[in-house]
């Protein structure tokens, strides 16, 4: 949730799209792709193969007149089905894949800005970059974790804004990560692989209209979808460590001796059974087998085998929780489509009992700021600094937010009335960093705070508690 600032230059850092997908309308710009072009899938062609237009402004014309606003929203719209545009489309004048021009731009803004001094964060990134996509060309792809990879960009946690710089930036070279580094724990490995490579379990299917035009993905060797569109997931199922621990399984011919063996060594209250790492028959736990052994004292494991449902690593937690609570436990899947993980109500509770002890801390401290302005300066006096034109039509204390005490406490006639003996921008800037993790909390960003930033927050509570009585 914390990022760093790489304290890049903000016209190279547009100028070299670090951090910003490569659209269509660049390519326009740039002058390798002409208005008006069209555009036809990654195949021979075929009668009534579909083609697409590119308009003035790069969105892509559907034949039936749509819009779409990427690549790859022009395949989903057509077919339904998620595929990398960028390497599904080229142009009809002289084939040259999108995911080429792309490429070629990269190259050129990176030959216009070779003299200028790259500052000590950006030139990691490129060097990584470039090693990565090296790796995965050779068809040895680069394993890291979660946390290495985010700590390229100068982060500690995963937010909405570092995890669109990484995918930005390795979508625009064509590599993706596989599991999804947002859906798995800070300490998963990963690999960076190429798009193409990615596992996908969708296949392009044709419409009935344009049967002629499209045949399988596979045919095709197209990709899975870049990810084009904003990433709406909050916690997943592969977010909580269970998801990604070694899955302990019997056989389906095993023993009761064997199971309950195993479950005690282990303390679990269930086992997956299984007959291979992606075939999961189903599970035993001490309920499922009281009741079979009760039922018949000479019968088999397999009269103790209860159905189990499995869940892909990328499902919403909050979706799921119903499903959990009724079932007690789920088996996750990832991305090979191998059973990674047991995901339990234990694990759940865990999870967001984490999550709670830093959203009471902010809530604690938002308390203490409304308290300490309110008993220090009259209403008016705070509305005429946070609201002066009106418009929030403030008039009461419990309207202010987090931004309002910053406001208040970083005027300097304000800190002088306070007449507290402490630094006015040191105590600022620790606002400021609290008003952010206060944001990150709020939009429920996947990992949990560094224990080191918690007790910052409640460090910085202790001194609001001691100055403001």
């Amino acid at each position: 949730m914390v990022s760093g600032d790489g304290g890049e230059l903000p016209g190279r850092r547009q100028h070299l799209f670090r951090g910003r997908r490569v659209k269509v309308r660049d390519l326009v710009d740039a002058g390798l792709l002409e208005a008006g072009s069209s555009l036809a899938l990654d195949r021979p062609q075929t009668a009534g193969s579909p083609q697409i237009i590119v308009t003035e402004t790069g969105l892509l014309q559907l034949p039936d007149g749509r819009l779409s606003a990427t690549p790859s929203g022009a395949i989903k719209d057509l077919f339904g089905k998620s595929v990398d545009g960028w390497y599904a489309w080229r142009t009809v004048d002289d084939g040259q894949l999108l995911h080429t021009l792309r490429q070629q731009l990269l190259d050129q803004a990176k030959r216009e800005v070779s003299d200028e001094a790259t500052p000590d964060l950006a030139a990691r990134q490129d060097e990584f970059l470039a090693s990565v996509k090296d790796a995965a060309e050779a068809g040895s792809p680069r394993q890291v974790t979660v946390r290495e990879l985010i700590g390229v960009w100068g982060a500690r946690g995963r937010d909405f804004g570092v995890n669109e710089q990484v995918i930005a930036d390795l979508s625009n070279r064509g590599m993706t990560t596989s599991p999804d580094f947002r859906a798995v724990t800070l300490e998963d490995a990963i690999s960076i692989v190429l798009t193409t490579q990615a596992i996908s379990e969708e296949v392009l299917v044709a419409d009935a209209d344009v049967a002629t035009a499209v045949e399988a993905s596979a045919q095709f060797n197209l990709p899975v979808s870049d990810d084009e569109a904003s990433w709406d997931h909050g916690l997943t199922i592969g977010n909580l460590p269970s998801a990604s621990k070694k899955v302990c399984s019997v056989a389906p011919d095993a023993t009761f001796d064997e199971a309950i063996t195993l479950m005690l060594i282990e303390d679990y209250s269930q086992l997956a059974v299984m007959s291979g790492p992606r075939d999961l028959k189903g599970a035993v736990s001490w309920k499922s087998i009281a009741k079979a052994r009760n039922a018949n004292s000479g019968a088999k494991l397999s009269r103790a085998i209860i159905k189990a449902e499995a869940v892909q690593y990328t499902a919403d937690l909050i979706g799921m929780l119903p499903v959990i609570q009724n079932k007690e436990f789920v088996f996750v899947v990832g991305a090979d489509r191998s059973v990674t993980g047991i995901v339990t109500l234990a694990d759940v509770v865990e999870v967001y009992g984490q999550m709670a002890s830093p959203f009471f801390l902010i809530g604690r401290i938002d308390q203490s700021l409304r308290r300490i302005v309110e008993a220090a300066f009259p209403v008016n006096a705070v509305i005429s600094l946070c609201d002066p034109d009106g418009q929030r039509d403030l008039s009461r204390f419990d309207q202010l937010t987090m931004g309002d005490y910053q406001r208040v406490l970083e005027n300097p006639d304000c800190w002088a009335e306070l007449g507290w003996k402490l630094h006015r921008k040191e105590f600022c800037g620790r606002l400021n960093e609290i008003a952010k993790i206060r944001n990150n909390l709020m939009h429920f960003n996947n990992d949990p705070l560094p224990d080191d930033v918690v007790s910052m927050m409640q460090h910085f509570l202790d001194l609001l508690l001691e100055y403001g009585k």
